[in-house]
């Protein structure tokens, strides 16, 4: 194959795939699905740190037992 016939079919398929990415979903949309991850992102960190501080703050015999609450608070098992 030629290098021009090579460039055609590149160049063709760049027209038939241009502007193909992101028009499924308009840009504003995305940005707010981005905001929204942005926030599930902060409350995950938010409840590590709360997860941690409690472990931190339970004395040694109670700390056992932090991950079954937390569990419990949270709707999940322990593991």
């Amino acid at each position: 194959m030629s290098p021009e016939r090579l460039a055609s079919f590149v160049e063709g398929a760049q027209r038939r795939t241009e502007g193909l990415l992101f028009t499924a979903t308009p840009t504003a949309e995305l940005d707010a699905i981005g905001r929204w991850q942005q926030l599930g992102d902060l409350a995950f960190a938010g409840m590590c740190w709360a997860i941690v501080a409690s472990y931190n703050r339970a004395a040694a015999e109670q700390r056992e037992f932090v991950a079954d609450e937390v569990g419990l608070a949270i709707g999940t098992t322990s593991t």
